[in-house]
């Protein structure tokens, strides 16, 4: 990444952001490519960091305590099954590698050392709050790129929606404009029902599927689709 450019503070939906434009380089099919990187600072992220991090970090520390404790102990002699216990605890805990662990001696006179890295954990706080928006869209600013990004979830939630709700009748269409209106026809389908399920009902009963059926008496007038 380049140097650290100028700072820039916008706001998203009442939230206040900070942010910095960098140009990070990778290697794609051989060819090195260049992007802008948006590097935002949440202050609301940085706490749930924060306790994220707290909690992981208790839940490793307590159970390397607890394997001390039973150390010498039953199956416990038996270092490679302390090992396993230990590869258990730090699987999945994204917080394993900012502490040091050391299992020493063989079977039935193990020592178990564990303890903070107090670098490791600086450099982990230092990104707390912090994430990165890769784009190629040079006319974009801050507080374009933020929402655009952040609206990428919502889009992605809509996909079972064009694949679940609607049951299309099988059309076969031979002209490229009446494949063109069967999209077309499906979209407002897709647009009426996601604007019944959020919205309040007029009346009871009234829901995305009761709006998809009224529209289809309405667009259809008793036609039938399959002679397309």
């Amino acid at each position: 990444m380049s140097s650290v450019q100028r700072s820039i503070s916008f706001t998203f939906k009442t939230r206040s952001y900070q942010g910095v434009w960098r140009t990070f380089t990778f290697e794609q099919a051989g060819e090195q490519v260049s992007d802008r990187v948006l590097v935002v600072w949440s202050a609301g992220k940085a706490r749930l960091d924060q306790e994220k991090g707290k909690t992981y970090l208790k839940r490793l520390l307590n159970g390397l305590a607890a394997v001390q404790k039973k150390l010498n102990t039953r199956r416990y002699k038996q270092r490679a099954h302390v090992e396993q216990r230990i590869a258990t605890l730090q699987r999945g805990n994204p917080m394993h590698r900012l502490v040091d662990v050391a299992l020493g001696g063989e079977d039935e006179t193990l020592s178990l050392y564990f303890a903070l890295n107090r670098e490791q954990l600086a450099e982990a706080q230092a990104l707390d709050g912090r994430y990165a928006l890769a784009t190629n869209g040079e006319h974009l600013s801050a507080e374009q790129t933020l929402p655009l990004f952040n609206g990428q979830d919502g889009v992605e939630k809509r996909f079972p929606t064009v694949k679940g709700p609607l049951v299309v009748h099988p059309l076969f269409v031979r002209t490229d404009h009446r494949i063109e209106g069967l999209v077309f026809i499906t979209l407002l389908a897709l647009l009426a029902s996601d604007l019944g399920a959020s919205l309040p009902p007029a009346r009871p009963g009234a829901d995305g599927r009761s709006v998809v059926s009224a529209l289809c008496q309405l667009a259809c007038g008793g036609r039938d689709l399959g002679r397309w």
